[in-house]
Parts: structure tokens; C-alpha cells; sequence
């Protein structure tokens, strides 16, 4: 596609990123400070067009590339604007996305149990028990006391040197024992 076709039709190969968002990604990498709230009229003013309506797609490539390839994680406050993120409120972040993992398991379990198995055929019943199973595992492995537990007994993968070192182990060699046995 041409230049002007693309111009024209608003269209872009897959890959191709917007000017707006490379204007944006530059002008959050230049203002983003931790704990410095940037407000969207000022992402819009830099995009040229209200991130906020119509171009909420601009600003969500803009905030998925500064992660991937800066390591910049931006959380949003409602109704203003964004704000980098610490590395503490983004480790923090992993406990609400379990509570809300949980939250969407729970849901989906009780809609799977109204299916009337009666009138499903062999195969379909086999799978929607398959399916009940796997998300009820999902759901008790997200259990706070289970996650707790968990971390408590692997503290080598709870930190980035630990994880690090725990990937780059020799095959078949354990972790060394943390938990004394009685």
C-alpha cells in the first residue's frame, strides 16, 4: 500500500506503528516520572487526537510497547491520566490479578455447572468435565492461603537473582531444601 493509499484509507500493515504512537511513547518516555501523574489532555495534545474516545487504541500500543521494549510499566488513574509505576506498585499488582482471576473462575464454574449434561453427547460431556476440572484447579491454585504457602516455600524464585540462578541450574538438580522436615 502506498503511502497516499494508506494516508488515505487510515489503514496500515501489520507491524507498522502510528506517528501518533511514536509520538506518545516519546513524549511518556521524556515526562514519565514515578509518582508524577501525566493527565490525558496532555497524552492527546502529543497524539494530536483524544486518547480518551476515539483514539484509546493509540495510547494502549503506546503504553504495551514502553513495556516490552523500555521495561516502563504505567498504571492508570481513572478519569485523569496514567502514571509510572515503582517497582513495589508493580509487584503489587499481582496480587490484585489473582483476587480478580479468582473473582472470574468463580463466575465461570457457577455458569458451567447450569449445563444440562443430559443433553450433551459423550464426547461434549467428556469435555465439559475436562473443563469444570480445569477451571477449578485455576481457581483453588489462586487461594490466598495456597499463594502464601507457596511463597513461603520457594523463596530462590522470589526474588530476580534467585529466579535467575533457579533457571540457569543444570538440569536435574533440585532446589536445595528451605523447609526443615519434622
Amino acid at each position: 500500500m502506498s503511502g497516499k493509499q494508506q494516508h488515505l484509507t487510515g489503514r496500515r500493515s501489520i507491524g507498522e506503528v502510528s506517528a501518533e504512537t511514536v509520538a506518545v511513547v516519546n513524549f511518556l518516555k521524556e515526562h514519565g516520572r514515578i509518582g508524577r501523574p501525566i493527565p490525558y489532555e496532555a497524552i492527546s495534545a502529543a497524539a494530536g487526537r483524544d486518547v480518551q474516545s476515539d483514539a484509546r487504541h493509540i495510547l494502549s500500543s503506546a503504553l504495551y510497547m514502553l513495556t516490552r521494549d523500555h521495561g516502563m510499566v504505567f498504571g492508570n488513574l481513572r478519569n485523569y491520566g496514567v502514571q509510572l509505576l515503582d517497582d513495589q506498585a508493580v509487584s503489587d499488582g499481582v496480587e490484585a490479578h489473582r483476587q480478580r482471576v479468582r473473582r472470574m473462575h468463580k463466575k465461570e464454574l457457577q455458569r458451567q455447572l447450569t449445563v444440562r449434561t443430559g443433553n450433551l453427547s459423550p464426547e461434549q460431556r467428556m469435555m465439559h468435565g475436562s473443563r469444570i476440572s480445569w477451571l477449578n484447579i485455576q481457581y483453588e491454585m489462586a487461594r490466598p492461603r495456597l499463594v502464601e504457602k507457596t511463597t513461603k516455600l520457594t523463596p530462590l524464585t522470589s526474588s530476580k537473582e534467585g529466579l535467575k540462578e533457579w533457571m540457569q541450574r543444570p538440569r536435574g538438580v533440585e532446589a536445595p531444601a528451605t523447609v526443615k522436615k519434622k
